[in-house]
């Protein structure tokens, strides 16, 4: 009974690196993915303008 409960050890220590992989991919979808295509927009906004007139 005892052998039964301990069998599944083994993919009981891979979880851990799963979520921590997982937590990862989320706050690269949550958080880096949309600062770079705001800081990429911002620079085509930038290199879009033109200098202004000199009086």
């Amino acid at each position: 009974m005892h052998l039964a409960a301990n069998s599944g050890g083994g993919a009981g220590s891979f979880m851990p690196i799963l979520m921590i992989v997982l937590l990862f991919g989320v706050m690269y979808f949550m958080m880096i993915r949309p600062q770079q295509k705001r800081r990429r927009e911002a620079e085509q906004m930038q290199s879009s303008l033109a200098p202004a007139p000199r009086w």
